[in-house]
């Protein structure tokens, strides 16, 4: 019998912080004035880090950020930005993008931003830019709606939207649109 995989998709399980000389500012310089939490490469136990780290789904562009942001909240987001200014600046929704962990970057990761509001009425549906497309079927599902998003239910939403918006609904339906009015 094979192994069960996560419905999201495996993960590999974080050992050991290896990371490559260069890359990295010091812990105190990388998160000082942070309004949330955040994980370094230094931080004594490296296991906030890795599995921060494994929200970047590609082994083969999953690099090693200097610092991973995790806010919660838009005011947090906004302080993480300013405090980022001048530096190599990288956002994760889903963690599908060729870009989701670059080499000593900032990132802020959005993925506590998950939140999905559904308005029957108008038949709206408002997500957080971290929600995956997970989220936004199981906050529809009691509804009995279904939104044109993706094929694949650990791809954010926030990407899926921004670039190109291709899945199950899409010849019926159109493309996902993150604004369609």
């Amino acid at each position: 019998m094979s192994p069960q995989i996560p419905i999201n998709g495996p993960r590999e399980v974080p050992t050991s912080v290896v990371v490559p000389a260069g890359v990295l500012e010091t812990k105190a310089a990388a998160i000082e004035g942070l309004p949330c939490k955040a994980f370094t490469p230094h931080d004594a136990d490296p296991s906030g880090y890795l599995s921060a780290r494994e929200d970047c789904w590609n082994k083969s562009v999953k690099d090693w950020p200097s610092v991973i942001a995790m806010p919660s909240t838009k005011e947090e987001v906004i302080t993480c930005v300013k405090l980022a200014a001048g530096k190599k600046v990288a956002v994760l929704s889903g963690g599908h993008s060729p870009m989701c962990m670059p080499n000593g970057a900032f990132l802020i990761s959005l993925r506590k931003m998950n939140g999905v509001v559904v308005d029957p009425e108008r038949m709206v549906v408002t997500a957080e830019g971290g929600a995956k497309i997970a989220d936004v079927d199981n906050a529809l599902k009691p509804h009995n709606f279904a939104a044109p998003l993706g094929t694949h239910p650990d791809t954010g939403i926030g990407g899926l939207t921004l670039g190109g918006g291709i899945g199950w609904l899409t010849p019926r339906v159109g493309l996902a649109n993150p604004n369609p009015n």
